[in-house]
């Protein structure tokens, strides 16, 4: 190494770093003391909205916290899921499901994240956990239900989880039409557009988000799909990103509010929020392969 590059190296060492490292903390004071003043105003409006019991572990928001408390209501059958858009693992709605007992199946259209999630784990199929790499679409959502059944030897999804920015409406819609009603479905909804606006993405095989406001579905478009096939919004996390419907026949579980007051803002700057180290795959795996 150079004279200079080794001066240049130092001073990153005792400079900046210590800088970045503070500016960092202090990012995450900002968006912690934020994401509780948010969960506060919600919770003043609506005491038993499910957000209070928001926590995040490995969700975008507070997902995690938001599903457990759902199921402590709602008895799954299996506690199997399927979620479509699952990303590297790092960041869904299901990796601390499956920390948690659970079992189902991953789907990501991105096949460079199916194939890091496969080798950080160590394969793609295990009892607890199908990992698959296909786009979804109104085809071909059915046999992706059929081959989770399959795999977990049960006859029904508790969770159902979509966010593929895009043609998310279309092939919940399809699964409606062929009969699949999971007890509980988390979809991203737009939150740039408030209740009871509906705009949604209309079905398109090569549709890919250019990172503009021409993206998924708006609250609205989902509280009118969801409603004509016996569903209740039972509530939207605090980041304004996710809907959570349940079954209407579960409804009585829950303080359930109207979809005006439900509504969040989008909010995703506090998706940038960070809760402890650095997300990995590592616990997961231990439980994958000491199953």
């Amino acid at each position: 190494m150079s004279f200079f590059k080794k001066i240049s190296s130092k001073i990153k060492a005792y400079f900046f770093a210590p800088i970045y490292t503070k500016l960092t903390i202090l990012n995450d004071a900002i968006l912690d003391s934020r994401f509780d003043e948010v969960k506060k105003n919600i919770l003043h409006e609506m005491p038993e909205n499910m957000v209070k019991y928001g926590q995040k572990c490995y969700s975008a928001g507070e997902e995690d916290g938001i599903i457990a408390a759902i199921f402590n209501k709602i008895k799954p059958d299996e506690k199997v899921f399927l979620e479509i858009g699952s990303g590297f693992g790092l960041e869904n709605n299901t990796h601390f499901m499956l920390l948690s007992g659970w079992k189902g199946t991953w789907v990501d259209g991105n096949n460079q994240f199916i194939k890091t999630v496969s080798s950080k784990l160590g394969g793609s199929t295990f009892s607890k956990l199908l990992i698959k790499n296909c786009f979804v679409d109104s085809n071909n959502i059915k046999q992706l239900f059929s081959e989770t059944l399959v795999h977990f030897n049960t006859k029904e999804i508790d969770f159902f989880s979509i966010d593929i920015d895009g043609n998310d409406y279309a092939v919940t819609e399809s699964m409606f039409s062929k009969e699949i009603f999971p007890k509980v479905i988390c979809v991203e909804y737009n939150g740039k557009y408030p209740y009871p606006c509906k705009v949604k993405v209309p079905q398109v095989e090569t549709f890919v988000w250019n990172n503009d406001d021409y993206m998924g579905v708006s609250l609205g478009a989902w509280v009118s799909l969801f409603s004509s096939y016996q569903y209740t919004l039972l509530c939207c996390d605090a980041t304004g990103n996710n809907a959570f419907f349940i079954r209407s026949e579960f409804a009585h579980l829950f303080q359930c509010y109207s979809p005006e007051q439900l509504y969040q803002p989008a909010r995703y700057y506090l998706v940038r929020r960070r809760i402890g180290h650095s997300a990995s795959l590592k616990f997961l795996k231990d439980v994958l392969h000491n199953d």
